[in-house]
């Protein structure tokens, strides 16, 4: 039976005392420009999103996912704030604000599409893909600790992207990585 995880426009989920939301479904996010959904965690313990094996592409439209860190649960440990594992994933008009961990947006071993995003205020690496393709269109970078884009393993397609106040390379692409910008 096909299940999935839904956000509706306007809801506003806090995370605390180190609480995350890991999912083998796919998640839809339904805000929209007037009722963005709020992914955030008030005590800063928030360990965000993490989507693995879902067999059907997750959509995240109008969200901001703002103060998480990397999960980090029994036996696993991951990177970043927001983590998609062997899926398909697509993210529209999503902001990413003061995010801790070593990746906001981590992508392994997945399909993504990326447009009208916003990195800002981020501790390390914005966006992190392993293994992984697709693009990253229309979308801003701004006060990053680290890499804006770093790419291993990698088939990406950057266009129409602002990147400013970043840390190391705005576009790290290595192992193998294809990348046009």
């Amino acid at each position: 039976q096909y299940q999935e995880v839904i956000f509706e426009a306007g809801a506003s989920v806090d995370l605390k005392n180190g609480a995350f939301i890991m999912s083998y479904s796919p998640v839809e996010v339904r805000g929209t420009a007037g009722r963005q959904v709020k992914l955030y965690s008030s005590d800063s313990t928030g360990e965000g999103l993490f989507v693995l094996n879902a067999k059907q592409k997750s959509v995240l439209n109008y969200l901001t996912i703002e103060n998480q860190r990397a999960m980090s649960y029994k036996k696993w440990s991951i990177s970043g704030a927001v983590t998609f594992y062997n899926t398909t994933v697509e993210i529209n008009h999503t902001t990413f604000l003061k995010n801790y961990s070593e990746d906001a947006l981590n992508v392994v071993n997945s399909t993504f599409e990326i447009k009208n995003t916003e990195f800002k205020n981020i501790f390390s690496d914005a966006f992190d893909s392993d293994f992984s393709n697709g693009t990253i269109s229309l979308s801003h970078f701004e006060n990053i600790g680290n890499d804006a884009v770093d790419v291993s393993g990698t088939s990406v397609l950057v266009k129409d992207c602002d990147m400013k106040s970043v840390g190391d390379k705005a576009i790290s692409g290595g192992e193998v990585s294809v990348v046009t910008v």
